[in-house]
C-alpha cells in the first residue's frame, strides 16, 4: 500500500474518533460525505457534496479541523477544497417514511402532565386536520421523536396520507447546492410527498442561508398543499439568532409541547424494556434507575449499558446500585459548561442569563469572555460550539473572546490570578 493511499482509507476512521471527542455537539457521521485525495505533493484535496456544506464548514469548524489534519499528519503539505459533482437527489426515496410499529400511540407513556399534549396529536392526524406547520416542542429526551413518528404511523394506519418524508435536520441541510435552478428543483422534490417531517429545526439557529431557504420551502410547500411537521428543542421563541419571517411563519401552525417524563413514567418505561430484555428487575433496582435520569433518552442509555453489563459479568449477582455506579463514572464528565457558567456567574455575581444574553455592561463581557475561554482551554469545545452556547454568537466572536483573555492575562496580574482561581474551582468538580 503506497503512503498516500494510507491516508484515504485513514484519514476518515482517524478523524471521526477525534472529532467525537472535540465536536461533542456535532456527529461525526457527516465525514463520510466529505472525498479525500492526496496528490504527490502532499497536498490533500478535500471534496464537499455541495456548496452550503462548504459555506457551513468554512464559518463553523474550518479552523479546528485544519489544525487536527495537520496535527494527526504532519506530512501534509496544504489542503485545497472543491466540490464534488452535485448531490443526487433521488436518495430522497431513501428517506420516505415506511411503517413502524415500535412507534404507535397505543405505546406512548404519559400521564397528566404531558396527557391533553398526545391526544391533540392524535386528534390532529384522525380528524385530518390541515392546519400547517404542525411544531412538537418539548425538553431533551421528551419523547418527541416517538410521538412525531406515532403520528406517522397514524396516517399511514388510516391510509389518509401514505406518502410521507422523514427528514433528520442534518440531511435536510444537505439537499442545498450553490445552484438556485437546483434548489428550485428540491422544492419540487419535496412538494411531490403529502407530509414532510422534519427533526430538530432549533439548528436552524445561526445559519441565515439555510433560514432563508427554508421559508422559500416553506411558502411552496404551503402553496402546494404538503403538510408540515417539524420537531424541536424547547421553544422555538427561545432560539437565538432565528429570523422573524420564519418564525413567525413556523408560529401560524399549531404548537404543542411535551415536558420531561415524571417518575411515575420513567419507572413504567423501565418495566416494558426490561419485560422485552427478559429480564426481572427488583423493585428497589426499578426506582434506583428510575432516579438516576430525568429524561427517556438518558434513560434508554443508561438501560441499554445495564443490560449489557448483566448480560456479560457473570459475577455481578444483579448488584444494579454497583453497576450504575461504574457506569456513571465511565460516561459521565465531571466537568460541563452549566458547571463552567455557574462558577463564573457567582464569580462576579451575575446571573447565568446575563452571561448568555445580549447586555454589555463591563462585568458581564468580562465574564462572558472568560467563559468561553474556560470552556475552549478545559472542555476542548469548538469555537462555534461555543458560540453556540452562549446565546448564539458567531465564531468569531469567540476566537475574539478568547484572544482578550489571553492577553488580559498575560499583560494583567489580577485577571492572571482571577482566571487561575476560576481553572482551580472548575478542576475540584
Amino acid at each position: 500500500m503506497t503512503e498516500n493511499n494510507y491516508y484515504i482509507d485513514n484519514i476518515k476512521e482517524v478523524l471521526q474518533k477525534d472529532f467525537r471527542e472535540l465536536f461533542t455537539n456535532l456527529n461525526s457521521n457527516w465525514l463520510n460525505t466529505l472525498s479525500f485525495e492526496l496528490d504527490k505533493d502532499k497536498t490533500l484535496y478535500i471534496y464537499f457534496p455541495h456548496q452550503f456544506f462548504s459555506d457551513w464548514f468554512s464559518t463553523n469548524i474550518k479552523q479546528d479541523f485544519e489544525s487536527l489534519i495537520y496535527d494527526k499528519y504532519p506530512s501534509v503539505g496544504g489542503i485545497r477544497y472543491k466540490l464534488s459533482p452535485v448531490l443526487n437527489h433521488s436518495y430522497l426515496s431513501l428517506h420516505q417514511y415506511h411503517y413502524d410499529s415500535n412507534y404507535l400511540f397505543e405505546e406512548c407513556l404519559y400521564n397528566w402532565k404531558n396527557k391533553n399534549t398526545y391526544i391533540s396529536a392524535c386528534q390532529y392526524v384522525e380528524q385530518g386536520l390541515n392546519i400547517t406547520p404542525f411544531l412538537l416542542c418539548g425538553d431533551k429526551g421528551s419523547g418527541k421523536s416517538h410521538l412525531i413518528k406515532s403520528m406517522a404511523n397514524k396516517y399511514i394506519q388510516l391510509n389518509y396520507k401514505n406518502n410521507i418524508l422523514y427528514l433528520p435536520f442534518q440531511e435536510f441541510t444537505y439537499l442545498y447546492s450553490s445552484s438556485i435552478s437546483m434548489r428550485k428543483e428540491i422544492r419540487k422534490q419535496l412538494s411531490t410527498f403529502d407530509i414532510l417531517i422534519i427533526e430538530d429545526i432549533h439548528l436552524l439557529s445561526n445559519q441565515a442561508f439555510i433560514q432563508e431557504e427554508f421559508i422559500y420551502l416553506y411558502e411552496y410547500l404551503y402553496e402546494h398543499g404538503v403538510l408540515m411537521l417539524f420537531t424541536c428543542l424547547g421553544k422555538i421563541s427561545s432560539i437565538f439568532c432565528l429570523d422573524k419571517n420564519l418564525l413567525s411563519r413556523i408560529e401560524s401552525g399549531l404548537m404543542l409541547y411535551l415536558q420531561k417524563p415524571d417518575l411515575d413514567i420513567r419507572l413504567e418505561y423501565i418495566k416494558r424494556k426490561s419485560d422485552l430484555n427478559n429480564l426481572s428487575l427488583e423493585k428497589k433496582d426499578i426506582l434506583n434507575i428510575g432516579q438516576q435520569s430525568g429524561n427517556f433518552k438518558e434513560l434508554n442509555s443508561l438501560l441499554n449499558n445495564i443490560f449489557y453489563k448483566l448480560d456479560t459479568d457473570q459475577n455481578n449477582n444483579n448488584e444494579i446500585g454497583r453497576i450504575i455506579s461504574e457506569i456513571k463514572s465511565q460516561h459521565e464528565p465531571n466537568l460541563t459548561f452549566e458547571y463552567i457558567l455557574n462558577i463564573i456567574a457567582n464569580q462576579f455575581q451575575i446571573k447565568d442569563s446575563e452571561i448568555l444574553s445580549k447586555k454589555r455592561t463591563r462585568d458581564t463581557v468580562l465574564a462572558r469572555q472568560m467563559g468561553m475561554y474556560l470552556c475552549r482551554l478545559l472542555l476542548k469545545f469548538s469555537y462555534s460550539y461555543i458560540g453556540s452556547l452562549f446565546g448564539g454568537r458567531d465564531h468569531s466572536t469567540v476566537i475574539y473572546s478568547i484572544d482578550k483573555v489571553q492577553k488580559l492575562q498575560n499583560n494583567n496580574p489580577e485577571i492572571d490570578k482571577l482566571l487561575t482561581n476560576l481553572v482551580n474551582l472548575c478542576q475540584k468538580r
